[in-house]
């Protein structure tokens, strides 16, 4: 080391060294989705990861630059979603060269080698010895927050070169010739490929590594600033090719409109989970399906922070022993943390000021760059301990960190007090009561752990304190306790399956109509397996407890759930996406909420406008003499539609109306389209109203790719007509008469693509062509010309901003201490109910959600008495619900309890004045046509 806060850059051969091992982790991690034919799936991979790419990839091999997607929502544009991400290079090179399911499998292999290499490197770079930060590269590459986010993929990738953005702002400061171009290229990449939220944190992290490696440095401070802000505009540059469709797209979407703070704060870091850095299945885990510590299952992902028991006692170590050093993690670590409470301090809604960060959520994810710093600090703490002669400051140090992970496995074993003494919590409902001895037998096995964990972790330090002068090789117990941990949790928490579960069509789609080029499907009704049940006969995506049971998902695409029908070959009118395009909800009558599981009920109109020839339901098939139900297995129906409207069809009828009439028309039950088309505006040239005949002609239509259309107008059109496509509208759709003139389009009904037929017929050709895609393909091109030439001139010229001004030691514990004081003072507010948070409202939240779910299930059986108890003791714990008051009247009065039903209806409406159940029975009395639907999830 040529100084106490800098380390010899490693030569190739400890690099390379360095990546074997991340290599070794990441096989230990997932052999079978490597190696063994499976691939991941659960959750957000089938439905969007996965998918998304393979149909992308699909499209490319037969020639296709596809732009937009006639699967989803009756067309969106894919490619400006950004969550495919085709042009990030790692992507683009393995799903051409590789099938799909192993593209991916090796994509996310690919993206934890490179955090753990990068997160060596980093370590490297702040002093640590080869060995110290080899503990950084296993703890960041198996940490809970990489694991967790297989399912996330975007997430992963902006996680895997979160370290390198500090790594490439140091080697910029130290005068490397090449860091600014790498960094360039690597900022590129996660605008290219990551999700947005880990993009904002890179950038967040790149300024706190230039205003510590600057220091007070006037020549570090511009010219630093000015290569690394050079960097930062030609990575944007670069990425022109996908920022400025998505730019221009965003607007369209849920997320282009201000949202709500609860939207913003929701997935925020409750304080008590400070429990699961030590022990992350401390509220149960997914994996066997005991998890209670939040809303459904994703919440365990977006709030799982584990680094390794060892991790926390050596990062605690290197505040004791070399604060000076330990500035940059412990600065960041302590701001992560703040972030990551979301509304539970003052200090976030500072951040919802800066711009782009005004739409996102789930705060509880700045655990990443938390765990990167406390994996950083691991390896400082770990190096420090090697090279202090002094043996009582390592005593001290070590007893410091004792101390800390003792305490948090004490914390963690009071943590479980409600599952070792439920009381009355047990009584009620027998699915409840069932799963609380589950969840007993899961604690048990969590308090061992605990116990192992502490107490390994602890032998594993113990030679740094008993001997008067440590080796070097005393490191490697650590790292070795520290990957064995990890592995042995992380190992089981993504579930695979054999790929021909996903690759093969599930019975549903031989089913289906034959029709060209596709069928298009819509989901009505479908029971989504949320949670286990008993004796299910389907398991689906996101049903959690995979662990024994992986063959039952087998059956996981039989309801063919949103966008994964992508991969079958089969269009759909609905969409699973967190950018829900704002038409399409308005369409649906769907509030425009930020989310991505959209639910709507669809009318007949609705059906026939969208060409909608099945739909797939469960329970029952959909009635009606246009509808020709087929039970499948697992309690699966295909209700074919006899007759829908032409996907292509010419119009002699019309009438113009305000879009948000429309929209009241199409799902209105007496509407009928086939009397008239609705337009916001008279066609061009022609009058506002028509009623010249029918609105059904069909026409003949193909695809020459999915961006592209072509109609064929008969020659014999006399009179006015308009062309009615059933495909979004888009304002990037151009439409060309027999290859020369422009033909103006315009929306029908609402949400379709319409122009004016031809007086003298032809063929038109509708192509998807979006103009940001050019303007941004020739930026990122010029962008690529001028970074060659930039390193080109860095060849010739070596610039140094190297700053001289050492850091305080009082920093790091001093930014400790401020987070310390902003979780007191959100104590003190009471910010977000603070105070009410810990395991025991936990449980009880739980309790109620498995007896709200019981609810239903007795109201549809029948059992009023159940429902009327359950409901009564959800109420004693969360009187302020006004949606369980609501279904709690309609049992009463289902049970003839009339007085106590008004009594509780208004309750309801006293809570929430909008509540529509409430409204209806204090309205008019009758509630029959409600009651299949009152205690709807």
């Amino acid at each position: 080391m040529t100084s106490p806060a800098e380390g010899d850059p490693p030569g190739r051969r400890e690099i390379a060294l360095a990546f074997a091992v991340a290599v070794l982790v990441a096989v230990a991690l997932f052999p079978r989705a490597l190696f063994g034919g499976a691939t991941f799936f659960h959750y957000d991979t089938w439905l969007q990861n996965l998918t998304f790419r393979a149909w992308w990839f699909e499209q490319l091999r037969a020639g296709h630059f596809a732009t937009w997607c006639p699967g989803m929502f009756a067309g969106y544009p894919l490619f400006a979603e950004t969550q495919t991400g085709p042009l990030y290079p790692p992507v683009f090179v393995l799903f051409s060269l590789l099938p799909a399911t192993l593209a991916f499998s090796w994509s996310v292999a690919l993206h934890l080698v490179l955090g753990g290499t990068g997160a060596y490197l980093l370590a490297r770079r702040f002093g640590a010895g080869p060995a110290a930060a080899a503990l950084a590269g296993v703890a960041f590459e198996s940490s809970g927050f990489l694991v967790t986010h297989v399912v996330h993929f975007n997430l992963l990738i902006g996680a895997a070169w979160m370290p390198w953005i500090p790594w490439l702002v140091t080697r910029t400061f130290d005068g490397s010739r090449a860091a600014p171009i790498a960094l360039a290229a690597v900022l590129a990449g996660l605008l290219l490929g990551a999700h947005p939220y880990a993009t904002l944190m890179a950038l967040v992290l790149a300024a706190w590594t230039f205003v510590h490696r600057a220091g007070r440095s006037p020549a570090a401070w511009t010219g630093g600033a000015s290569a690394i802000l050079a960097a930062g505009l030609l990575a944007v540059a670069l990425a022109a090719v996908q920022v400025v469709p998505t730019r221009e797209f965003l607007p369209q979407t849920t997320r282009g409109e201000a949202v709500s703070w609860d939207f913003l704060t929701f997935g925020s870091w409750e304080p008590w989970r400070i429990v699961t850095l030590v022990a992350p299945d401390r509220v149960g885990t997914p994996v066997d399906d005991t998890f209670w510590g939040g809303p459904d299952w994703s919440h365990y992902a977006e709030t799982c922070a584990y680094v390794g028991t060892a991790t926390i006692a050596l990062a605690a170590v290197a505040l004791v022993l070399v604060p000076a050093r330990a500035t940059w993690p412990a600065v960041l670590a302590a701001i992560s943390f703040v972030l990551m409470l979301g509304r539970f301090t003052p200090a976030y809604r500072v951040l919802t000021w800066l711009p782009l960060f005004q739409s996102t959520r789930l705060p509880s994810r700045f655990a990443l760059p938390f765990t990167l710093a406390l994996a950083i600090l691991a390896a400082i703490g770990l190096d420090a301990l090697v090279r202090e002669p002094d043996a009582r400051r390592r005593r001290r140090a070590l007893l410091v960190g004792g101390i800390l992970i003792v305490g948090l496995g004490a914390l963690a074993w009071a943590a479980g007090a409600p599952l070792r003494a439920p009381g009355e919590m047990a009584d009620v409902g027998r699915m409840w009561s069932q799963r609380v001895l589950t969840l007993s037998t899961q604690a048990a096995a969590v308090d061992a752990r605990i116990a192992v964990t502490t107490i390994v972790s602890l032998l594993a330090l113990l030679p740094f304190a008993a001997t008067r002068r440590p080796r070097a090789l005393f490191a490697t117990l650590p790292v070795v306790v520290v990957a064995i941990e990890l592995i042995s949790w992380g190992r089981a928490f993504n579930p695979t399956v054999p790929a021909h579960f996903v690759t093969d069509a599930p019975p549903a789609v031989a089913s289906l109509p034959h029709v060209a080029p596709r069928p298009r499907i819509f989901r009505q009704g479908v029971d989504e397996m949320w949670t286990r049940g008993p004796a299910g006969t389907r398991t689906d995506l996101v049903t959690p407890g995979w662990r024994g049971h992986e063959r039952t998902y087998e059956s996981g695409a039989w309801t063919l759930p949103p966008n994964s029908q992508l991969l079958y070959d089969v269009d759909s009118g609905e969409g699973f996406t967190s950018l829900l395009p704002l038409d399409w909800l308005d369409w649906m009558g769907l509030a425009r909420q930020p989310g991505a599981t959209p639910r709507p009920d669809l009318t007949e109109a609705q059906a026939d406008l969208l060409s909608i020839d099945a739909v797939v339901s469960t329970g029952s098939g959909i009635g009606g003499e246009r509808w020709e139900a087929r039970a499948l297995p697992g309690d699966v129906y295909v209700s074919h539609n006899v007759d829908p409207l032409p996907r292509a069809r010419l119009a002699r009828s019309w009438r113009t109306q305000p879009l948000a009439h429309i929209g009241e028309l199409v799902r209105s039950a007496s509407y009928d389209p086939r009397e008239v088309v609705l337009l916001e505006e008279p066609p061009p040239g022609l009058a506002p109203e028509a009623h010249a005949g029918a609105v059904d002609v069909p026409l003949i239509w193909r695809e020459a790719g999915p961006d592209v259309r072509t109609i064929d107008v008969p020659r014999d059109v006399a009179g006015d007509a308009i062309v009615v496509l059933a495909e979004r509208y888009d304002p990037d759709w151009r439409a060309t008469i027999d290859g020369g003139a422009d033909l103006p389009l315009f929306r029908a009904e609402g949400l379709f693509l319409a122009f004016v037929a031809p007086d003298h017929g032809g063929t038109v050709r509708l192509e998807h062509a979006p103009s940001s895609l050019r303007t941004g393909a020739f930026v990122s091109i010029a962008a690529l010309l001028a970074a060659l030439g930039w390193g080109w001139i860095r060849r010739r010229r070596r610039y140094e901003f190297l700053s001289a001004a050492p850091h305080r030691a009082v920093w790091a514990p001093a930014a400790i201490g401020a987070a310390a004081l902003l979780l007191g003072l959100g104590w003190w507010l009471d910010a977000g109910g603070v105070r009410a948070e810990g395991t025991v409202a936990a449980f009880r939240a739980a309790a109620r959600r498995s007896w709200d779910a019981e609810a239903t299930a007795a109201w549809q059986a029948g059992a009023v008495p159940a429902v009327i108890e359950l409901l009564e003791r959800s109420l004693r714990l969360a009187p302020d619900d006004a949606n369980s008051w609501s279904r709690l009247g309609l049992a009463y009065r289902t049970a003839g309890r009339e007085s106590e039903a008004e009594l509780a209806f208004r309750k309801a409406l006293a809570i929430d004045p909008q509540e529509p159940r409430a409204r209806r029975a204090l309205g008019t009395g009758n509630l029959q046509g409600d009651r299949d639907n009152a205690t709807a999830p």
